[in-house]
């Protein structure tokens, strides 16, 4: 008989620590704290070990897959040609001065020094007042 009261006491306590550890657990209780604070311990390694590892790794990825990289340069450094290329062929007309939106209009002033109101006035009429 006290083996089956043992047995029953046991299972009793076990269920009802197993309910308490989950509530806590739900609720975020102790375990929350014990978590922050062994997120606080470890982070700063594993931001390290982060910071470490991944140059390492992309190097390490690089010389296994060597020929694919210079595949990839070779590739990048045509577009970038063709970009350059494409760039000097639309300054071009900029530095030879045949660019329209970078001539001043004649007769114009942006500093207030030009012709007065009625000149300008007769310049967009076409009157030149002669």
């Amino acid at each position: 008989m006290a083996t089956v009261r043992s047995r029953r006491r046991v299972l009793i306590l076990g269920a009802a620590l197993t309910v308490v550890v989950v509530v806590l657990y739900a609720t975020g209780g102790v375990f929350s704290g014990l978590r922050s604070a062994a997120n606080t311990v470890v982070s700063p390694f594993n931001w390290s070990v982060n910071e470490v590892a991944r140059p390492v790794g992309h190097f390490l990825a690089g010389a296994i897959n060597y020929g694919d990289v210079v595949a990839q340069n070779q590739k990048l450094r045509y577009e970038l040609g063709k970009a350059q290329q494409r760039d000097v062929v639309l300054r071009a007309p900029t530095r030879a001065g045949h660019d329209p939106a970078q001539r001043p209009l004649r007769g114009l002033a942006a500093d207030g020094r030009g012709p007065s109101h009625d000149t300008v006035t007769n310049q967009l009429r076409g009157d030149r007042g002669h």
